[in-house]
């Protein structure tokens, strides 16, 4: 039995994989869905538009860098060490 989702470990590899489909003449999402994950900046631009896992990359550096300012000068900056992930639902998944 053929696959019928493709999840990629990053935008760039979902982005492949919906060529790699293409060129086969598959049809995403009709007859494979195809999901990705980081959220990159093109996701929301591919033909069909890439349903992928957005991860808050900005407060999690933020975070970092407020811990190390903590731990190397001393201050007493708030930290969070929680960040939650969201799907952000596009074109390239289909229904089972």
């Amino acid at each position: 039995m053929p696959a019928s989702v493709v999840f990629c470990a990053n935008d760039q590899m979902a982005m492949g994989a919906l060529s790699c489909l293409r060129h086969r003449g598959i049809a995403v999402p009709a007859e494979c869905s195809v999901m990705g994950y980081d959220d990159s900046e093109v996701a929301a631009f591919l033909s069909p538009r890439l349903t992928t896992i957005e991860i808050p990359i900005a407060a999690m550096g933020l975070n970092a860098c407020r811990q190390l300012l903590n731990a190397c000068a001393g201050m007493a900056l708030p930290v969070s060490r929680k960040f939650e992930p969201r799907v952000m639902l596009r074109d390239s998944l289909g229904r089972l």
